[in-house]
């Protein structure tokens, strides 16, 4: 809050300007299907460009090991997920990323839909 004229407060938000407007819901909220999964090809772009980012940021000793926890998320869209997530479990480096990438995602097909899938974690104390 900041002074404002006549003895009031203002908030940043005011000084700020109009609000931007928010972005549409998501298309199964708006009663559209959703769209398809990222291809392989399209997953396999992001992972290369996400672990780019981390080695720009953290190094590659790090970088490999901090996205291991992203690619085990990213793995869920692939059509083989847990080959493809204990692949990325075991990348420590640019070169271990690298052949992940080169034998899970050099074919393109499409992604899959990870929305169906049990989360084994929810609700174990309700089957007790």
């Amino acid at each position: 809050m900041v002074p404002g004229p006549a003895g009031g407060w203002l908030s940043a938000c005011s000084l700020s300007g109009p609000a931007s407007p928010s972005p549409p819901p998501p298309a199964p909220r708006r009663g559209e299907p959703a769209p398809p999964p990222p291809s392989l090809h399209e997953q396999r772009d992001v992972l290369r460009e996400h672990f780019g980012l981390a080695v720009a940021l953290h190094g590659e000793d790090l970088a490999g090991r901090s996205m291991r926890k992203f690619a085990i998320k990213y793995a869920r869209l692939h059509p083989e997920p847990l080959t493809v997530r204990d692949a990325f479990v075991a990348v420590k480096v640019n070169a271990d990323w690298q052949a992940v990438l080169g034998r899970f995602y050099a074919v393109d097909g499409p992604g899959r839909d990870p929305s169906t899938d049990v989360d084994e974690t929810a609700d174990c104390a309700e089957s007790a």
